[in-house]
């Protein structure tokens, strides 16, 4: 977690230093609430159907975003956001619970302006835009027994993450915008589920019942984010 702590207090400084250098450039911050969609070792199909292929409000994603207008055509943002998620896979009698905190550096590429080069910025009232990120994920993990919860094993570490998505803006004035982003995030670990190859067994790999640091696959999550963006600064 300390590489996390680190890591996000240098994006912090980087991206508020380049924010104060030019008033001119248009910048906006953004905050939005979400559901998660895990993809790892327990979602794989089951004949009775007990596991989740879609989003659930249970599983809740809440974050926070600073961002800047680099061009008509281009943004950075600066992504922080945590959440939590519940998975099971009932033939090997194993539940995991993860939380999580992520940072992320966004390149955004706005799609309607590349298409709608005519249209002035201030009449766009819809944008798209495409944008790829990375960042670093730092997460803890708890893997039970289904049927009687007793703990098995733990995982606890911070990893790489690669992150890829496409936003929807919709400008209700000058200042303030609703959002609708559909991204997935993949992080380069096998253990964010504390579960190894879907199996539920240590595989000769855990030590006092906490799985060392190591990646035979990397699972993923995605997000569904719904938000609020207001734009600051000169335009």
């Amino acid at each position: 977690m300390k590489s996390l702590f680190f890591f996000t207090l240098i994006l912090l400084v980087v991206n508020t230093k380049s924010y104060c250098q030019d008033a001119n450039k248009q910048y906006f911050i953004s905050t939005y609430i979400g559901t998660i969609q895990y993809y790892g070792d327990l979602n794989e199909q089951e004949s009775n159907l007990d596991i989740r292929h879609y989003f659930e409000i249970k599983d809740p994603l809440f974050g926070f975003c600073i961002g800047k207008k680099l061009s008509p055509y281009f943004n950075t943002q600066l992504t922080l956001e945590g959440g939590n998620f519940k998975a099971f896979k009932n033939s090997i009698n194993l539940s995991t619970t993860t939380s999580f905190y992520q940072i992320t550096q966004r390149i955004e590429m706005d799609i309607f302006n590349l298409t709608h080069r005519g249209i002035p910025f201030e009449k766009q009232r819809f944008n798209n835009y495409l944008y790829v990120g990375v960042g670093m994920n730092g997460f803890k993990s708890y893997a039970n027994e289904l049927d009687n919860d007793m703990s098995l094993r733990r995982a606890n570490d911070t990893k790489f993450v690669l992150s890829y998505g496409i936003v929807f803006k919709f400008k209700l004035n000058s200042n303030t915008a609703l959002k609708l982003d559909f991204g997935h995030n993949k992080v380069y670990s096998d253990i964010f589920d504390a579960t190894i190859d879907g199996n539920n067994d240590d595989l000769g790999k855990v030590k006092d019942k906490k799985i060392s640091s190591y990646r035979t696959a990397l699972d993923m999550w995605a997000g569904l984010r719904v938000g609020v963006v207001f734009n600051l600064g000169k335009k």
